[in-house]
């Protein structure tokens, strides 16, 4: 293999390595709102409280205790885009 094609082999690599990782981040952000809001959670921050419930009790070991980390300011990004939504669902929720 020439030195070229061993160079575009290798950019090739990194950027399906790349693009798998942002799929990756894009696909787990906000991981705890997309759960909540999608079993019906109405409460205005319900992920990023979740996260917050499970990184106090959690004794299950550093790797979900960095995941939990890493998905709280997604969770909190989530949940902000999401107040339009569920302010008035947690309105009509209350009134019933």
């Amino acid at each position: 293999m020439s030195g070229t094609n061993r160079k575009s082999g290798k950019s090739v690599v990194r950027a399906a390595v790349g693009a798998a990782l942002l799929a990756l981040g894009l696909s787990t952000s906000g991981c705890a709102t997309t759960l909540v809001t999608g079993l019906g959670a109405v409460e205005p921050y319900a992920g990023t409280r979740g996260d917050l419930e499970l990184l106090q009790r959690s004794h299950d070991g550093p790797a979900l205790t960095a995941l939990l980390v890493a998905d709280v300011p997604l969770s909190f990004a989530a949940d902000t885009a999401l107040l339009p939504v569920t302010v008035p669902a947690g309105i009509a929720h209350a009134c019933r």
